[in-house]
């Protein structure tokens, strides 16, 4: 399933009779772009582009350079980053092509995407599974259909309680199986539908 659309609006994974399939994050980088060529690009991002924002005016004022779109699409690659976002990305067969022997348009674009994120952040990176991917959003939306609501109570911990079945995410808790990423704890607590749960502060 692609999620790919302008503005990149997300999809609902889609559900089969055994699995999960979350969407894959689309981008700009075109089916027959293979590397320092950005003809298609331009044709249709450009100011003559056949693709135009709301309004009629070109995504693009001057014709885009290389250099420019490996520039733009590694800014974009690292808001998700920046986000937290899990969508998988896609690519097309032709963005791996070594154009020159060595470098790649893909290569080139997250290169330059964790080049950016480096000078701003010393957190470590991590690269999940489509199986992981799927069981994460899953969660999450049995988590965002649950209603879930929290009270903090002052030197004691939080009350949580939940119309639906959940795991609940909780930031700065190690509760049993906890995670940790960049020096902060990361739960998951279990509650069951029209249950109440509380979580000391540790």
């Amino acid at each position: 399933m692609d999620a790919g659309e302008t503005e990149h609006r997300r999809a609902q994974p889609l559900r089969s009779f055994y699995s999960l399939y979350p969407p894959s994050v689309d981008q700009y980088l075109l089916q027959h772009q293979v590397g320092p060529l950005p003809d298609e690009y331009n044709y249709f991002y450009g100011p003559n582009g056949i693709f135009r924002l709301p309004g009629g005016a070109p995504f693009f004022s001057t014709t885009q350079t290389y250099a420019q779109i490996v520039d733009r699409e590694s800014t974009t690659y690292l808001g998700y980053m920046l986000r937290y976002e899990s969508y998988p990305l896609m690519f097309h067969q032709s963005n791996f092509i070594r154009f020159d022997g060595k470098s790649s348009l893909f290569t080139d674009v997250m290169a330059a995407t964790f080049d950016k994120f480096m000078k701003i952040s010393n957190l470590p990176v991590t690269s999940l599974s489509q199986t992981a991917l799927g069981k994460m959003m899953e969660d999450r939306m049995a988590f965002n259909a649950a209603g879930v609501q929290a009270v903090y109570n002052p030197g004691s911990g939080i009350t949580f309680t939940a119309q639906g079945a959940a795991a609940i995410p909780v930031t700065g808790v190690c509760a049993a199986g906890c995670q940790t990423y960049g020096g902060q704890s990361i739960s998951f607590i279990p509650i069951a539908a029209g249950g109440t749960v509380s979580v000391p502060l540790l």
